[in-house]
């Protein structure tokens, strides 16, 4: 069995790029038309961002080679951030919660 890597680098890589395309869009202000495409980006970064503190990587051996493809599967589907977040392993849980509580903000079971 291989080692779990978290953040997975695959999902994390799409997060990024969700996220970059959001400081593209966010400069351009509330009237620009752009809004909600802006909290679309924001959103499902945030999503990846979460699915890849639970991902694992998925070997599918390619036929007639000796290579693997490869790709990145979320331990919880869908879209809904609860779920998402508690199927991210309790010790990554914990600190991510913990850190996010130190920054002032409201503690995300709350």
């Amino acid at each position: 069995m291989r080692r779990q890597e978290l953040p997975d680098p695959l999902v994390k890589d799409a997060a990024d790029q969700y996220y970059a395309a959001a400081l593209v869009l966010e400069p351009q202000g509330p009237e620009s038309g752009v809004l909600l495409p802006l909290l679309n980006n924001l959103g499902v970064a945030v999503e990846l961002y979460l699915k890849a503190l639970s991902s694992q990587k998925i070997y599918d051996p390619v036929p007639n080679s000796e290579w693997s493809k490869i790709h990145a599967k979320p331990h919880q589907g869908g879209h809904e951030l609860e779920k998402i977040l508690k199927a991210i392993p309790d010790e990554v849980r914990d600190r991510l919660t913990s850190e996010f509580a130190n920054q002032n903000f409201v503690a995300l079971d709350d």
